[in-house]
């Protein structure tokens, strides 16, 4: 029965129509490409777009800023580091 359920799951199904290749043309796969990258630069510009009428700015403008027990913490672990108990 185990040795039924391990044939079923390794064997490939067999079709009984031969598998067809379709040959793509050079300016087919361009002119794919080149609308997909259109799309995705336009979905870019809206999100940005977005973002912008609700205030959150670009990523550019982020605050990076540490509080005081942030940087305690930190200043712990390289000390830590530098000197092994």
């Amino acid at each position: 029965m185990l040795k039924g359920i391990i044939e079923k799951l390794f064997k490939t199904p067999q079709t009984n129509s031969p598998q067809q290749n379709q040959s793509i043309s050079q300016a087919e796969v361009e002119s794919i490409v080149e609308a997909k990258l259109k799309e995705h630069v336009a979905a870019i510009e809206i999100n940005q777009t977005e973002q912008l009428s609700h205030g959150r700015g670009s990523s550019l403008e982020e605050d990076y800023t540490l509080s005081a027990k942030q940087i305690e913490y930190a200043l712990s672990v390289i000390w830590q580091s530098n000197h092994p108990i």
